[in-house]
């Protein structure tokens, strides 16, 4: 008698990105409880009894010195002025300390961005199959909306464009001096695409921002990112000034943004009510023409 073909448990698969001076081991730990939660609720709602949740964690390939309690005092004194002041004792127990960049001293270049956007790249690559959304954290939220940009279709043309429109602005040059050239697409992501994986179902943002207006990184919202994302703002914030999210907000296509406040401040919250919201904005994303992968 042949022996019966199993189906396989579909699969949803989500790239997890941590904030300025933490790292995916500890991001991974920080949100153990959520993923217990986020399963049990994704199950039901799609119907799906043996759905797995595939997390994966890269690390940012930039390493932070922690500064002392006293640095860290005077840099939260100061965060408005500094993107690199992410910084809470809690943050990274062991001194397992990364980013994904670093703000450079005029707070509009991001040193080290190919770098981290590449680590990303890696990641999606050596996954065991195609990533179905992305989730990140401060410095993480706003790396997860430049990734779910990069995936999607027609963005490389805008970053062709941007480039194009740079090298030929008489208005770019000041005293002999370019500025903010702009940021070209990476060869890495152009790797990831034609690896076949396909645009994003969706984007998780906790605390994010959006890139300067105006500077590199324009390519990465112009025309508004079509993915879906749901954002969330702790109203007690003081590391993220809400100008800054609320940017990242309006940079999405009118009718794929949701915005979910908490009461709170700057951590990835796992009350009953957040994470309903979440399950339910993921559900909503995969329920159309979703099939998952194993």
């Amino acid at each position: 008698m042949p022996t019966p073909l199993t189906t396989p448990a579909p699969v949803v698969r989500i790239l997890m990105l941590h904030g300025y001076t933490q790292s995916g081991p500890l991001f991974r730990a920080k949100t153990r409880a959520l993923e217990k939660t986020l399963l049990r609720h994704l199950r039901t709602s799609l119907k799906q009894p043996t759905l797995e949740l595939d997390l994966l964690y890269p690390t940012g390939p930039l390493r932070v010195i922690q500064p002392s309690i006293a640095e860290a005092g005077s840099q939260e004194a100061n965060q408005s002025k500094n993107d690199n002041s992410e910084y809470s004792s809690k943050n990274n127990e062991g001194g397992d300390s990364w980013a994904w960049w670093r703000k450079n001293a005029a707070g509009d270049v991001y040193e080290g961005i190919e770098q981290g956007l590449d680590a990303v790249a890696d990641t999606l690559r050596s996954a065991s199959g195609p990533v179905t959304g992305v989730v990140g954290f401060s410095q993480g939220a706003a790396l997860a909306a430049m990734v779910a940009a990069l995936l999607e279709p027609g963005r490389e043309g805008k970053f062709a464009s941007a480039v194009a429109t740079t090298a030929t602005s008489a208005t770019n040059s000041i005293d002999g001096q370019q500025r903010h050239a702009k940021m070209p697409f990476l060869e890495s992501f152009r790797d990831v695409l034609t690896a076949q994986q396909p645009p994003l179902k969706f984007a998780v943002s906790y605390c994010g921002f959006a890139a300067p207006a105006g500077g590199s990184y324009d390519a990465f919202y112009d025309g508004g990112l079509s993915t879906p994302v749901l954002h969330f703002l702790g109203t007690l914030d003081s590391v993220v000034e809400e100008e800054r999210s609320l940017r990242l907000v309006s940079a999405v296509a009118q009718g794929e943004s949701r915005l979910c406040r908490f009461v709170g401040g700057h951590f990835v919250p796992g009350g009953k009510r957040e994470v309903g919201v979440l399950a339910g904005f993921m559900a909503d994303c995969l329920h159309d023409g979703w099939v998952g992968s194993s």
